[in-house]
């Protein structure tokens, strides 16, 4: 009998147009899998940002932290730089 914590789900990731579905056990933190989807991707994973219903994940969470169920989808994207106050202050608004 399987506990689960050691109950696999199947998780999609998303960047841009490509998608890549992913085996992973409930307990286990998300980074593996985000490694393996930036080496699919060919970008690096410091330039990734993940989301899952539009709310920023850690690759330190794991799938029961986020009450992620079977064939959840995680969106990708790059990570963006700049767009704060001090970027408003510069040009003079």
């Amino acid at each position: 009998m399987t506990s689960d914590a050691n109950a696999k789900i199947q998780i999609k990731l998303t960047f841009e147009k490509q998608s890549v579905t992913f085996s992973t056990r409930r307990e286990k933190p998300l980074v593996k899998v985000f490694n393996a989807f930036s080496e699919r991707i060919n970008v690096d994973l410091t330039a990734l940002r993940f989301y899952l219903n539009e709310m920023r994940i850690r690759p330190e969470q794991t799938p029961a932290e986020l009450n992620m169920d079977d064939g959840d989808e995680i969106d990708a994207t790059l990570m963006q730089q700049g767009g704060g106050l001090s970027s408003i202050l510069a040009v003079g608004w």
